[in-house]
């Protein structure tokens, strides 16, 4: 190898390297300087526990007396997606009767979830998620494959058991939906929002909650006074405008990534990588991991969301985008799916010409031109 090309590819990777380390390392210094540790966030327990709480069952369990708080006594199949451990209050309805996650509990019913995401808390979730894990290593399994799956369905479904809608979170929608449904829930609004029916569908409580509703639920006022903090006076309220609000939800109805072409993309792209195995994968390596990775993790530390695929669906396009670009001494995959058919016996003139290369995304015009 050329010592000049060699000493170029190192430099690269080194700045690549920096570029990735650099702010990781400062962010951390500064947490220590902070926190007192070197990390970068004190949430990965809480996470995990969620991810956890779905299916853990305390009873199969030698969990320490002290993590016990942290159980939930109700059975795997009357218990909410994982985001809500954290997030919410409410478990699963139970013959008629509202019943409270564990972590809501301990708070004495506080509405304040920053109270979940404390130090302490944290090395608490986490060690009662290690110890679900290890205890059932087959039910987290199943937890995790699961949410996987659920990324690849054909249409976009809500969350795993239909409990609570995720996928029409992210379309776009009327004003009136989407304050109603959407941007502002009646709890985080103090006055009716115009255009928006007086009571909740089904329901004959309010679509708003004003001083008298608050008054009986903490909750809401501190998540109305967080709203102002955030979005000022206007609480965030969103409104859609003509004509362009209509023309994106009529082209969400039709231009869309169906989930199960998202798992042929990642596919392709496994392909590309894997026949380039004597190259470590070729240039399609990296976005192709990186893809899987965002598809993989987050049903591995926290569950289930189209928000987290969301970021992997370019990185996988791109990794199935280079399978089929090759250098000038490689094989692409068409190229080596040729190969294939030759030896069984199945090629012809097309499949000949294809194996004499087509040096597509570098430029080069393939042996073929070159002879000439």
């Amino acid at each position: 190898m050329n010592p000049v090309s060699s000493r170029v590819g190192w430099l690269r990777l080194a700045a690549l390297a920096a570029a990735g380390v650099v702010p990781i390392a400062a962010y951390m210094f500064w947490f220590h300087q902070h926190e007192g540790k070197y990390a970068l966030t004190e949430s990965a327990g809480p996470f995990l526990y969620s991810r956890v709480s779905t299916f853990a069952e305390c009873s199969k369990i030698t969990m320490p007396v002290k993590l016990r708080f942290l159980c939930d006594p109700n059975p795997p199949r009357d218990r909410p997606p994982a985001g809500e451990y954290i997030w919410a209050d409410n478990d699963l309805p139970r013959n008629g009767k509202v019943t409270y996650t564990p972590l809501y509990q301990w708070s004495h019913y506080h509405p304040d979830t920053s109270l979940r995401f404390t130090a302490a808390m944290n090395a608490s979730t986490r060690q009662f998620a290690e110890h679900a894990i290890e205890a059932e290593p087959a039910a987290y399994a199943r937890a995790v494959t699961d949410d996987m799956l659920h990324t690849f369905g054909w249409t976009r479904q809500p969350d795993p058991n239909d409990w609570y809608g995720n996928g029409p979170n992210f379309r776009f929608v009327s004003t009136r939906e989407m304050n109603l449904q959407l941007a502002i829930a009646w709890y985080a609004t103090p006055y009716q929002i115009p255009g928006n029916p007086k009571y909740q569908p089904d329901s004959t409580s309010p679509t708003w909650c004003d001083a008298s509703c608050q008054q009986s639920d903490n909750q809401a006022r501190v998540i109305q006074r967080a709203e102002r903090d955030f979005s000022g006076g206007g609480l965030g309220f969103t409104r859609a405008v003509g004509p362009w609000a209509r023309l994106l939800q009529i082209y969400q109805r039709y231009v869309f990534l169906p989930g199960t072409l998202l798992g042929v993309i990642v596919l392709i792209g496994a392909a590309g990588v894997l026949t380039r195995w004597r190259r470590w994968g070729g240039p399609g390596l990296l976005p192709w991991l990186v893809g899987a990775l965002l598809i993989v993790l987050p049903p591995l530390t926290a569950g289930f969301s189209y928000r987290y695929v969301l970021a992997a669906a370019p990185l996988a396009c791109l990794a199935a985008g280079l399978a089929f670009c090759h250098a000038p001494d490689e094989k692409s995959l068409p190229a080596l799916a040729a190969h294939l058919r030759r030896k069984l016996g199945r090629g012809g003139a097309a499949d000949q010409a294809v194996a004499l290369g087509d040096s597509r995304c570098t430029g080069d015009p393939g042996p073929a031109t070159r002879s000439e």
